[in-house]
């Protein structure tokens, strides 16, 4: 077991390696997804969103946060997802629209930071925080990914808590975009 971190003594290499592992693990889970048979795509999912859940807790837990773990974390999320959603589009499990509407809050956190690239103004990007409506859009979709792809029956029911999820967590985004940007000059 791992010490407690002290304001004294930083936490150990493995309390900042674990929840970075954990991190990039859910990238490469989201190369290998669309070539997975299709028994493996929902256990694989279910391993992606519990090293998701897994990574935030242990490094909130060991205090062993780092910009490289901040860093690393959305972007295996955000690949993750976007393999998984493209295969259930290309397949046929998934329709354009609503790939649209659970991928609403993702593309309206893209576009932020697309803008916020165009102004160059990269300090805005250490202020953009995680938000707790954003981290329960993403709970919500791989809850509603792992029914689909298990195939659980009447999955669709928990659609609509997804993508509504998601909508609300692209308007929160979206309202807080020009409060973090800095002021032009």
């Amino acid at each position: 077991m791992t010490p407690e971190p002290t304001p004294n003594r930083p936490p150990s290499l493995g309390g900042y390696l674990i929840p970075n592992v954990l991190s990039a693990t859910r990238l490469v889970l989201a190369f290998a997804f669309p070539w997975l048979p299709l028994a493996a795509r929902g256990p694989v999912a279910l391993v992606a969103g519990l090293t998701d859940l897994l990574d935030g807790y242990l490094s909130r837990a060991w205090h062993a946060t780092s910009a490289f773990g901040r860093l690393l974390d959305p972007i295996a999320d955000k690949a993750f997802v976007l393999a998984v959603l493209v295969t259930l589009l290309s397949d046929g499990s998934l329709t354009w629209p609503a790939l649209a509407l659970l991928a609403l809050r993702d593309l309206t956190v893209l576009a932020g930071a697309a803008w916020l690239a165009l102004r160059r103004d990269w300090a805005a990007f250490g202020r953009m925080e995680p938000r707790w409506l954003g981290k329960a859009a993403t709970n919500a979709l791989f809850v509603y990914l792992c029914l689909l792809l298990f195939g659980v029956p009447y999955s669709d029911w928990f659609f609509p808590v997804a993508a509504g999820l998601s909508a609300l967590a692209a308007a929160d985004y979206a309202r807080l975009l020009p409060g973090v940007a800095s002021p032009r000059r």
